[in-house]
């Protein structure tokens, strides 16, 4: 059995050795597929694999208005009465945002900006860091 692998494999690496653009494209075919796997990999694992990095992860839970299949946010007042009114959950937090345009120094910029309620970072338990 060994001996017919062996032999499988000379043949192999004759073949391969003999004809070098069939040998060129096939490596090349499997460095483009390995490296595009492992891209997506990377990306779905960051997304939607890997828990949020925050204690208790699991604990999260997400509340929306679903309206003909599309999520509609809370008002600011709805979502004060849901708070005051709730005896489920060890607290409620909520969020915002939007991409506001920003002049300074005469340039105009453009960069997403999330609004949070005051207790988002003590529920979460996580400290704000000041992103550069």
């Amino acid at each position: 059995m060994m001996r017919q692998v062996w032999q499988n494999l000379c043949y192999s690496l004759r073949a391969l050795r003999k004809n070098p653009v069939f040998t060129a494209v096939a490596v090349l075919s499997l460095a483009l597929s390995i490296g595009a796997n492992t891209a997506i990999f990377t990306l779905i694992n960051a997304l939607l694999l890997r828990d949020l990095p925050v204690p208790h992860p699991e604990r999260l839970v997400e509340r929306s208005v679903v309206r003909q299949d599309h999520k509609i946010p809370f008002s600011y007042p709805m979502f004060r009465e849901l708070e005051r009114g709730q005896r489920v959950f060890s607290g409620l937090i909520g969020w915002g945002g939007g991409i506001p345009n920003v002049e300074v120094k005469g340039t105009l910029f453009q960069n997403q900006v999330l609004t949070v309620t005051s207790n988002y970072y003590s529920e979460l338990g996580v400290t704000p860091s000041l992103a550069g």
